[in-house]
């Protein structure tokens, strides 16, 4: 992660590039802003393939040569993680991992990431690795970006990192580390006073027992979790779990 000064790059006509550091404002050239905006807007529309494009075309050449191209690593990081981001959401998990792998963002940007871009970095990771079925790499990804979210005291996405984790043990089906899981993610829960985490721990503890075989512990967990919902007003939950409990008679 980085340090308090912010690594600035230009890129001079002849080829090269000055590097300095910066503690005021980020001289990054409008040019670059304006193209991350247009970017980020798309991205927020949901339109991953344009905006994918679009941050692929951000450092393109400038219609106006006289325009000096200035930019942050800072800046430089956020438009790979973006892209990264773009090609999850399409679906293109190998593509997304490439850029995550790639000799520029290990040997470049890495220490350049803030506490935020380094949970991004590891949940995205994680995420692709995942979708992929590749569960030891995932967990690892996954563990990174949750000491991230601690760091920054975060515990919406310490709780997103925990889910990320149980849900592709649960896709998986490999319900030995699902069971271990949802345990530690229960006790992260209490310990942190996460109700939500606290509950999905619970659900995600019975998928595992009912996935061992382990029908009368199972039985115990849906009742409970069943007893919730019903006193939630919660009918569509109700229903589901009602099913769940059937499974396991």
């Amino acid at each position: 992660m980085q340090n308090n000064q912010e690594t600035w790059l230009q890129f001079r006509p002849d080829g090269s590039i000055e590097k300095g550091n910066e503690n005021a404002s980020d001289p990054i050239s409008p040019t670059f802003l304006k193209r991350f905006q247009s970017a980020s807007a798309l991205t927020k529309a949901r339109n991953y393939e344009q905006a994918l494009a679009a941050y692929q075309q951000i450092m393109a050449p400038f219609e106006n040569s006289q325009e000096q191209r200035e930019v942050t690593l800072d800046f430089l990081v956020e438009v790979e993680l973006q892209k990264a981001y773009c090609l999850t959401k399409l679906g293109r998990f190998e593509e997304a991992i490439a850029i995550l792998e790639s000799q520029r963002m290990r040997e470049a940007y890495l220490d350049q990431l803030t506490v935020q871009q380094y949970y991004d970095y590891y949940f995205l990771y994680a995420l692709a690795l995942g979708n992929l079925r590749q569960l030891a790499e995932m967990h690892e990804r996954a563990m990174l970006a949750l000491n991230a979210a601690q760091h920054m005291g975060n515990l919406e996405k310490c709780e997103q990192a925990w889910e990320l984790s149980l849900y592709f043990g649960q896709q998986s089906e490999n319900w030995e580390y699902v069971l271990q899981q949802s345990r530690e993610a229960h006790q992260f829960g209490m310990n942190h006073e996460s109700i939500y985490l606290q509950w999905i721990a619970g659900e995600f503890t019975f998928y595992a027992l009912r996935g061992l075989g382990r029908k009368d512990e199972a039985r115990r967990g849906a009742q409970k979790i069943l007893e919730r919902y019903r006193s939630g007003n919660a009918p569509q939950k109700v229903q589901e779990w009602e099913a769940l409990l059937q499974s396991v008679q």
